[in-house]
C-alpha cells in the first residue's frame, strides 16, 4: 500500500507545526528497489518526484514511467557514470568531492547539491565541513553546475538533530557568499526514521521511501 497522501497531509500538518510554509517541502520518494505496480500507484496519487541511487534500476523505470516525473540521483557518483546521470536525472544530490564536480562540469549543465558529511561518520561519503568552505569558490567557478543547496544523511546513532541545525547553519553560511544566493537554498535531508526533526531544521527535500512504500 502506497500512503502518498497521507503521508503529505502529515508533512504539512508538521510544517505549520514548524512555522514553515508547507509549499516550500517537497516528497521526494526514494523508488530504489520498489517494484514497478507501487510506483505507479504513487504516481497515481499524485507523486512526481522519485529517486534512485542505482543506475540499471534507474534506467529501466525512467523508460517505463511518464515523462512528467522528476527523477533525483541519491546515490554515490563514481566519475566513470556521470555521463549517463547527468540530464537523464534532474537533481543529483550527491556531489561529494571537487573531482566530481569538476566532472559533471564537463558533461553540463547539471543541477546539483554537495553531500556534507556532517556526522564525520568514515562510512559515509561526503565534504567535510571545513574543507567545503575552502574549496567552495572554486566549486562556484565551475561552469555548467547549478549548485543549489546541500544534502546529509543523519548518524544512525547520535545528535540527528544537531546533524541537520549544522547543515543548516553550513547552507546559510555558504549562501551568504553564493554569487547568485537564490540558487542555495535546499536542504535535502530528512528519511522514513527522522523527516519530522528534518522539518524542524528546515529541509525542503525529505527522501523517504520505506515510510511511504510499506
Amino acid at each position: 500500500m502506497v500512503k502518498y497522501q497521507a503521508l503529505l497531509a502529515e508533512i504539512k500538518q508538521l510544517a505549520i507545526d514548524a512555522g514553515r510554509p508547507p509549499e516550500e517541502i517537497e516528497l521526494v520518494a526514494v523508488s530504489k528497489e520498489v517494484p514497478l505496480p507501487k510506483l505507479e500507484e504513487a504516481y497515481a496519487e499524485g507523486c512526481r518526484h522519485f529517486a534512485e541511487n542505482r543506475l540499471k534500476e534507474g534506467t529501466e523505470k525512467r523508460q517505463k514511467l511518464p515523462d512528467d516525473i522528476v527523477w533525483h540521483w541519491i546515490g554515490h557518483l563514481q566519475r566513470n557514470k556521470v555521463k549517463q546521470v547527468v540530464g537523464n536525472f534532474a537533481l543529483i544530490h550527491s556531489v561529494d568531492n571537487l573531482q566530481l564536480a569538476q566532472k559533471i562540469s564537463t558533461m553540463g549543465p547539471a543541477r546539483i547539491l554537495l553531500e556534507v558529511n556532517i556526522s564525520q561518520e568514515a562510512s559515509k561519503h561526503g565534504f567535510e565541513k571545513e574543507n567545503l568552505l575552502k574549496i567552495y569558490s572554486q566549486l562556484q567557478q565551475l561552469p555548467g553546475l547549478k549548485i543549489e543547496g546541500l544534502m546529509t544523511m543523519a548518524p544512525v546513532e547520535g545528535d540527528i538533530r544537531g546533524c541537520f541545525a549544522a547543515l543548516r547553519n553550513l547552507r546559510d553560511q555558504l549562501k551568504a557568499v553564493t554569487s547568485s544566493p537564490h540558487t542555495m537554498h535546499h536542504l535535502s535531508m530528512g528519511m522514513s526514521n527522522d523527516y519530522p526533526i528534518a522539518i524542524q531544521e528546515g529541509a525542503t527535500l525529505l527522501r523517504i521511501g520505506s515510510k511511504l512504500f510499506l
